[in-house]
């Protein structure tokens, strides 16, 4: 999960009322154009878990419809999740995440995860322990509510992208030895991790190795 930056609204959602339509009204065009706005905002990755979609991506309501259809075409609350059932979008609206208050969910277009999270190299993610009593909650019930430490699928999946930049992470922080021994400058190490960074962006996970290569590395 990483934090994203929303654009602009897409056209076809201008004038549109959930008192006069609803959301399977939609034509084809029309959610492609939304989904080219979510490709724009978070990529082709899913807001939540960060794993690529495919064809069972869904547009996600963050609020879901059936507790405030007024939202139903609000921009700010769409996101792109994966088609999994066992964790995200599809997850939080059916009936195996239990009740939950939507102002305890983080919103990754508002909320900066890497702020909440941390991401260990067995592939788990865990609370920050510098939180407050409040952002514990907040971070416990996003992790609860999308089941983003309980599936073993995604669990496995992030255990394998951290391990293909371990041992450059080693690398990059046992140089940082050398730099408190003033054999190399911190103008060079920042930017032996800054090329590091370059390479994890873009791709699937990228909130998650960004997030363990500033957090996880060093937490336990």
């Amino acid at each position: 999960m990483k934090f994203l930056n929303r654009g602009n609204k897409p056209k076809c959602l201008n004038g549109l009322s959930y008192k006069k339509k609803n959301w399977c009204d939609l034509k084809p065009d029309e959610r492609e154009e939304i989904w080219k706005s979510i490709y724009e905002m978070q990529g082709d990755f899913c807001a939540y878990c960060e794993c690529k979609l495919d064809k069972a991506r869904h547009i996600e309501h963050f609020e879901p419809r059936k507790n405030n259809r007024r939202l139903t075409f609000e921009w700010d609350n769409l996101f792109g999740s994966c088609g999994r059932t066992s964790r995200c979008g599809h997850y939080k609206d059916g009936s195996k995440a239990k009740a939950y208050e939507i102002e305890n969910i983080l919103k990754p277009d508002i909320d900066d995860p890497h702020n909440y999270f941390i991401f260990n190299s067995n592939g788990r993610i865990s609370p920050r322990k510098d939180l407050s009593i409040l952002n514990t909650k907040k971070a416990e019930e996003t992790i609860r509510v999308f089941n983003l430490d309980h599936d073993a699928e995604i669990v496995g999946r992030r255990r394998n992208a951290i391990r293909l930049i371990l041992e450059e992470v080693k690398v990059l922080y046992g140089l940082f030895d050398e730099v408190e021994k003033e054999n190399i400058s911190l103008d060079d190490w920042n930017s032996l991790r800054d090329d590091l960074i370059n390479q994890i962006k873009g791709g699937e996970f990228e909130g998650v190795l960004i997030n363990y290569m500033f957090n996880g590395y060093n937490y336990l």
